[in-house]
């Protein structure tokens, strides 16, 4: 076989460096349990100075800010199979159950891509929330969801979703009745961290 000459080999390289630089490197593999989305550290406290966002709190003695569905938008840090996560939160007057939602983003919440729900038990302050999804949803680091809340009990049950100091601002959407359509606004989020299966 005739010895390739200098400048076929130089063409080559060249070709084979063009076709490659398109890819994007692969992301390493996950470890189970691996963080895909933080917007609060571990040791950082709920701040009443920030407030949060109520899910519920629409019965006789409705709250200014109830909500039966409330939620934000968020982009992860890491792609990934989400299946688990923890929220900072306090029911306000008895335990509750919360219901979930992880929506992709059509301007707004759109395509449910996972529901889940969860117990939030009575305290007398607020508490690490850890919550499951029944299977796991992988998520991209490339596009942006929403995660949305509502109380099981739209009547009697009210939730408290805090916010830390310095809060991250995000887009955040809230309807205070069922027939309303989404108001949505840029406002600060609320406690949330999400793991990897």
């Amino acid at each position: 076989m005739r010895a390739m000459s200098v400048t076929g080999l130089l063409i080559s390289l060249f070709m084979t460096g063009c076709a490659g630089a398109g890819r994007h490197p692969q992301q390493p593999p996950l470890t189970p349990g691996a963080l895909l989305f933080s917007n609060f550290n571990p040791g950082d406290k709920a701040n009443y100075t920030w407030g949060g966002w109520r899910v519920g709190g629409v019965g006789q003695n409705k709250k200014e800010d109830a909500a039966v569905e409330v939620g934000f938008l968020f982009s992860p840090d890491v792609s990934g199979p989400l299946r688990r996560m923890e929220m900072v939160m306090r029911p306000e007057n008895k335990a509750c159950t919360v219901l979930g939602t992880i929506r992709a983003d059509n301007h707004g919440p759109g395509e449910v891509l996972a529901m889940f729900s969860f117990f939030v038990p009575s305290a007398a302050s607020e508490e690490l929330v850890s919550v499951s999804l029944p299977q796991s949803l992988r998520i991209d680091h490339a596009k942006k969801y929403w995660i949305i809340l509502e109380p099981k009990d739209r009547v009697e049950d009210s939730t408290f979703w805090y916010r830390r100091e310095h809060q991250p601002e995000t887009m955040i959407a809230v309807r205070h009745a069922q027939s309303e359509s989404w108001h949505m606004n840029g406002a600060y989020g609320a406690m949330l961290r999400m793991y990897a299966e």
